[in-house]
């Protein structure tokens, strides 16, 4: 299986926010988000996974902020809105990254 990382960076530090994986599923990278600012913050990670859990479909418990929970695409590629959402989650993450120092 082959697998697709974006990375966000931004003040000095870079974030690997999700992974893309051809067996069809995205992971949220809660796990490795939470060693760098400004995401090693609980509350920051707790607004992320609000902000997951208004994806169409989506709904993972607060467990999830030290873990790779998954998303299957076939859910992102049958609900615009679905995937219109993520694409929304994937920018935020960017604003805090931006300020955190």
């Amino acid at each position: 299986y082959g697998s697709w990382i974006p990375v966000v960076q931004a003040n000095r530090h870079e974030h690997y926010p999700i992974a893309l994986y051809s067996y069809g599923r995205i992971e949220l990278q809660f796990q490795h988000l939470k060693v760098k600012p400004p995401f090693d913050d609980e509350q920051t990670r707790l607004e992320l996974l609000r902000r997951i859990n208004e994806i169409p479909g989506v709904s993972f418990g607060a467990d999830v902020i030290t873990k790779r929970p998954s998303i299957p695409l076939s859910l992102l590629a049958r609900d615009p809105a679905a995937l219109e959402q993520l694409k929304r989650v994937l920018e935020w993450i960017e604003d805090p990254a931006n300020t955190s120092p």
